[in-house]
C-alpha cells in the first residue's frame, strides 16, 4: 500500500500541528489574556488547542476557507502565543491558496 506524496506531506502536517501544541509555553500576557476571555486557564487552554488542532485538520483536508477562520480564533484570543506565531504563518498560506 503506497500513499501519495501529497498525503505523506498532510500527514506530516498534521502531527506537526498537533505536537506542536503539546509543547506551549505559558506567559504572562499569554495567561492575562486567558483569564480574560475565559472563566480557568483549562478552559482557555481546551479552547486552544481545540480550535489549532480544527484548523490543522481543515488546512491538511485544503479546506481554506475553514482553516483561516479557526486559525483567525487562535491568533485573536491568544496573540502571544506560540501556537498564534504557528497559526499566522499558516493563516498567510490559507490567504494564498484562496488567493486573498
Amino acid at each position: 500500500f503506497q500513499y501519495s506524496e501529497s498525503h505523506m506531506k498532510r500527514q506530516f502536517l498534521l502531527a506537526l500541528c498537533i505536537s506542536s501544541i503539546l509543547f506551549l509555553g505559558t506567559s504572562e500576557l499569554h495567561a492575562a489574556r486567558i483569564k480574560k476571555y475565559f472563566k480557568t486557564e483549562e478552559e482557555g487552554e481546551a479552547y486552544l488547542t481545540t480550535h489549532y488542532n480544527l484548523a490543522c485538520e481543515y488546512y491538511n483536508n485544503e479546506e481554506w476557507r475553514k482553516a483561516s477562520t479557526e486559525f483567525e480564533r487562535v491568533i485573536y484570543f491568544f496573540p502571544t502565543s506560540d501556537a498564534a506565531a504557528e497559526a499566522a504563518y499558516y493563516l498567510g498560506v490559507c490567504y494564498f491558496e484562496m488567493k486573498e
